[in-house]
């Protein structure tokens, strides 16, 4: 067992030795990235309702927030491919330092504002995730592209505990004191969340240079690529339905339903995150074994199971534990997706892929949170028929992995670099 973990440790520590500065910058940028996204969807919807903003309405915001990327992805896209790459990964995050002071003015303005404020903060999103996979995959080595994705993967659910418990715990102890308000405490921690965008801005500085493509070149989207493109892409749709419909309203379903503070929630919904980064590094011993399609497949029906299962009326334990399983098994299958399209698609169809999955994640999440937060607001509906949409997302998202990954054929892809790319 001893000599297993160390191998098993080498293994991560030489992928994070081999992505070099630049690739440990795009790293600790995701860090900063996912705590301050993650804080920001867990305090955002109770920020909002406590201004009188109902679920609807916040359901309404949240999806026409996430249409930053149909706005953003067209010149992101054609910026990159003039060598913008640098500059945009670090401008992102200070237009959505922007947006978080235009939604901390949004109290008592038009649902217009608050929608405004949500759009630029999606900004730092945009760039984050079209860039940061294609230029981690420029300064990573093929072989330790699997691990070094989990790493990411790894970060991001650290990244998501510090953000959720700061988001949950920050305005409890504000509260303590008595000329604080609910509100105010709510609107200092936004404030507060602000400061990473500044982090990733400085982090951002360090990332790569983007050599696999030539600068100012466009793809050439034959129908193969286009096809293998739409082909992933798929997956990435179910899961992002899956998951829009679910993670933003986390916050809501602990506080409405169950009748924890925010605090609560978010020590529950950030220790939830950590379980699934210890699933993330495992995931790649498991799809050595199984192939990628498989892990992808099983793991996402697992966790739709365990999301049916918050509703079997069993109190707030069997929840907690179904969420140790649901956290446990379906987030990991990310970063393997990830891996399994960067490593079967040339380096000047990355970006492109990347950016179509962006999109597509974006449209889809406009619509399942509007959805969502529509059927919660029903007589009829609740979290329950809400969340049961997300199930169906995440069971068509493994379907169609394990059906149609082992028949896409990749493009030709040319030969590959052997070592990384100094930042």
């Amino acid at each position: 067992m001893t000599r297993w973990f160390a191998r098993f440790s080498g293994d991560y520590r030489d992928a994070w030795e081999s992505s070099g500065t630049g690739g440990r910058a795009i790293l600790l940028g995701c860090l900063a990235f996912i705590a301050r996204s993650v804080g920001f969807a867990f305090v955002f919807p109770l920020f909002a309702k406590e201004n009188g903003i109902s679920n609807s309405e916040y359901g309404l915001i949240y999806s026409i927030g996430s249409l930053n990327m149909v706005l953003a992805i067209a010149p992101i896209l054609a910026l990159s491919r003039r060598g913008w790459d640098r500059r945009l990964i670090r401008g992102g995050p200070l237009v959505a330092l922007l947006g978080m002071v235009v939604v901390l003015l949004a109290p008592g303005m038009p649902i217009g504002v608050w929608i405004l404020g949500a759009l630029l903060c999606g900004t730092a999103g945009s760039t984050f995730w079209v860039l940061s996979d294609p230029l981690l995959a420029e300064a990573t080595e093929p072989a330790h592209r699997s691990r070094i994705y989990a790493l990411k993967f790894l970060l991001f659910t650290i990244g998501s505990s510090i953000g959720i418990l700061f988001a949950g715990l920050v305005p409890d102890a504000l509260t303590l004191v008595p000329a604080i308000s609910q509100n105010v405490a709510f609107g200092v921690t936004l404030a507060l969340l602000a400061s990473l965008d500044l982090m990733q801005t400085y982090l951002f500085r360090l990332s790569p240079n983007r050599v696999g493509i030539v600068h100012g070149s466009t793809p050439k989207l034959q129908r193969p690529a286009v096809l293998v493109i739409a082909g992933f892409a798929l997956t990435e749709v179910g899961f992002a339905f899956g998951y829009n419909s679910i993670r933003p309203f986390l916050s809501l379903f602990f506080t409405d339903r169950h009748d924890l503070t925010s605090g609560q929630a978010g020590v529950i919904v950030g220790s939830m995150a950590l379980v699934g980064g210890v699933g993330a590094l495992v995931m790649p011993v498991l799809a050595l074994r199984v192939g990628n399609e498989n892990t992808i497949g099983f793991f996402r029906v697992v966790g739709a199971i365990a999301i049916a299962a918050f509703f079997v009326q069993a109190g707030l334990p069997l929840v907690i534990a179904m969420m140790l399983v649901y956290y446990g098994v379906i987030d990991g299958t990310e970063s393997i997706y990830i891996s399994e399209i960067m490593s079967r698609l040339p380096p000047e169809l990355r970006d492109v892929m990347a950016g179509m999955n962006a999109l597509l994640w974006s449209l889809v999440a406009a619509v399942a949170t509007l959805t969502s937060g529509w059927i919660q607001d029903q007589p009829w509906g609740g979290f329950g028929c809400a969340f049961a949409i997300g199930v169906a997302g995440y069971v068509v998202s493994a379907v169609w992995t394990l059906l149609a990954f082992p028949r896409i054929k990749s493009p030709p892809v040319g030969e590959e670099r052997t070592g990384p790319v100094a930042a």
